[in-house]
């Protein structure tokens, strides 16, 4: 789809619609009173605390609520999927919502919704509770993390959203470092129910109102940008899905996806099979925490001479260039810190990459829709990937044929986005 209006963006000719450039004329106008300096950065703490509150926790609570309560490792995980896959089905309304009244009503309430499940999660004694709880973490997490943030910056700093979208996913990135040591020494010195406690009043006193507080649509322009924006965003996820550039994203980023969640929940025991040291594989895999912030940082002192599709690019070669490294050579305590710390640098760049693909090949107009549209099918496909993955595994009582499965989805998730980049060259520059 040719476009023949031009916009400045970070000192690059981004092609959009005139009524995108209203848009941003009237947005950034309104916007010029607030507070930038400090906005982006709230933000990104409030993303630490959600993020560790309301997804890292699960790992180390649910390992104490299965001695505690006696709810077996099938249930917790199948409830978690129920808030994984309902953080998928909410991806769209929020997005839709986002655009048409601004971030602070859906990210405070995302937050709040949070703060209750976490309270009753601390009192769970069986299944239907647990249940009912990670429907409550689902819709939460869904409206405060990171496709809700990312969709506020692009909202908010038009002309700057990249760098915006680095500094969030930069800082944010830290969250497994400080809170899995965080929420660890909480549950063992106070219990698992008294750490949700704390976790809630953490979301509380910190997420909740820096999205109240400092969202706050601050002018009538504001406001009219917002019902501006509501009038364009059903168009523009329409003209959106018309184009092949929207499907190749939406396949590269669920099966990246995929292979991101399964190899999570799977490469311990994967490295256990090829009888990898114990320690090894517990210092590799907490090297990924600190692999995905190099990778950001990384990416932040090199975007001005990288394209951002062209580091998108080399993002998804990544994962394959690790699996390969997995399948050649022995599992060496080198070639392991190889392959996770390659993983947690693709998978650092990748949060970035989708944040700005959208706007970078499908233009900023209804961005909230669109990139809820993917999350859709990004989530599914992250929650399904584990079992699937299992129950492979079950058949074949081995990972070996699996790492070959990781390594051709892989490649078929960079083909994808490089057919994507492709396809919206007539939007590049």
């Amino acid at each position: 789809m040719a476009r023949s209006n031009s916009f400045e963006v970070d000192g690059s000719n981004n092609a959009v619609s005139p009524s995108v450039v209203r848009l941003i004329d009237i947005g950034t106008l309104a916007l010029s009173e607030e507070p930038k300096g400090h906005l982006v950065w709230l933000l990104s703490l409030a993303q630490i605390v959600s993020w560790g509150a309301l997804y890292y926790s699960f790992a180390l609570v649910s390992d104490a609520m299965q001695r505690d309560v006696g709810l077996d490792k099938v249930t917790l995980n199948g409830a978690w999927s129920i808030a994984l896959l309902l953080t998928g089905l909410c991806g769209f309304p929020v997005g839709t919502i986002l655009d048409r009244i601004g971030g602070r009503t859906v990210m405070t309430s995302g937050s709040l919704i949070g703060v209750l499940s976490l309270a009753l999660w601390s009192k769970v004694n069986d299944a239907p509770t647990m249940y009912l709880v990670c429907v409550g973490l689902g819709i939460g997490m869904s409206a405060c993390l990171y496709e809700a943030g990312f969709a506020v910056l692009t909202q908010r700093f038009p002309k700057t959203f990249r760098n915006q979208i680095v500094r969030m996913s930069l800082v944010a990135g830290l969250t497994p470092t400080i809170f899995i040591p965080v929420t660890a020494f909480l549950i063992s010195h106070f219990g698992w129910r008294h750490a949700l406690q704390l976790l809630s009043l953490a979301v509380l006193f910190t997420s909740l109102p820096i999205h109240f507080i400092f969202l706050k649509t601050g002018s009538k322009l504001t406001r009219h940008s917002y019902r501006s924006n509501a009038a364009a965003s059903n168009q523009a996820l329409r003209q959106a899905i018309q184009r092949p550039t929207f499907w190749l994203l939406l396949v590269s980023f669920t099966l990246y996806s995929v292979l991101v969640s399964s190899i999570l929940f799977h490469i311990i025991p994967l490295l256990r099979e090829r009888n990898v040291a114990e320690y090894t594989i517990t210092l590799a895999y907490m090297s990924i925490g600190p692999a995905q912030v190099i990778g950001r940082v990384g990416l932040m002192f090199l975007q001005r001479f990288v394209k951002m599709t062209v580091a998108g690019i080399l993002t998804f070669l990544m994962l394959p260039v690790g699996l390969i490294a997995l399948l050649v050579y022995p599992p060496k305590a080198i070639v392991v810190f190889f392959v996770l710390i390659a993983y947690g640098v693709g998978n650092g760049l990748y949060t970035i990459v989708r944040g700005t693909a959208v706007p970078d090949l499908l233009g900023l107009e209804g961005y909230g829709a669109i990139n809820g549209a993917h999350t859709l099918a990004i989530r599914i496909g992250g929650a399904l990937g584990p079992y699937s993955v299992a129950l492979a595994w079950n058949a074949l009582q081995s990972y070996d044929l699996i790492i070959w499965g990781f390594l051709v989805l892989s490649l078929l998730s960079a083909l994808s986005y490089a057919a994507a980049v492709f396809t919206a060259k007539d939007g590049l520059t």
